[in-house]
């Protein structure tokens, strides 16, 4: 599983390395919040810890970046700040991490955020492709339903060939007709009746009453 420390202090990326790998898990690191933001897109990570404080752009923009592409909603943002206090607890949440940790950094509390945020990524992702495949379904059904009502109703039919008019008037073989609107496909042979009537040597009437 990939996770993302983006961070511009090296003691503390090293420190989050070496723990986060205890876990198991597949780390990047990134210096900036630029560079984050490309690693982000790249991998896209079940979890990002990001610092707050860094040059160029802060972990609050950072946050609200990430929150603005659509294959990273389901990823999981942990906050790393110096600061404590309600205000910065609402300013972090704002922009929307999920959580925040304060510094220096204590490993137990890591550790168990981690997880913790882990567990919420992959329940997230869960859901996400959940509803993917409901939307698929439910589009599957729209058409079905769309070929159920198109066949419904009077369908206007030549009495001598059994063409099918169109709502353009031009006129389509029944089975051309049928094949484009539903799932059905056509194999063709003869009843016994018009075996009978090709075929009277092979096939006589009394045969086929």
């Amino acid at each position: 599983m990939h996770v993302l420390v983006v961070d511009d202090t090296p003691g503390d990326c090293t420190i989050l390395d070496r723990r986060l790998r205890t876990l198991g898990l597949n780390v990047t690191i990134a210096h900036d919040g630029n560079m984050g933001l490309l690693y982000a897109t790249r991998d896209r990570p079940r979890l990002i810890i990001v610092d707050w404080m860094m040059p160029k752009l802060t972990g609050p923009a950072f946050c609200q970046r990430v929150r603005r592409d659509p294959e990273l909603q389901s990823t999981y943002l942990l906050m790393l700040t110096a600061q404590s206090g309600p205000e910065a607890t609402t300013e972090s949440l704002d922009a929307g991490a999920d959580e925040f940790l304060t510094k220096p950094i204590d490993e137990r509390e890591l550790l168990a955020r981690v997880r913790a945020g882990l567990r919420i990524a992959n329940l997230n992702a869960d859901l996400a492709a959940n509803n993917a495949r409901l939307s698929t379904k439910i589009a599957e059904l729209n058409v079905a339903m769309a070929t159920i009502s198109t066949l419904e109703g009077l369908l206007p039919i030549c009495a001598q060939c059994k063409k099918i008019r169109l709502e353009d008037r031009t006129w389509e073989p029944i089975e051309a007709y049928v094949m484009k609107r539903s799932t059905a496909e056509f194999t063709h042979s003869l009843c016994e009746p018009c075996l009978s009537t090709l075929y009277p040597n092979f096939y006589p009437v009394e045969a086929h009453p």
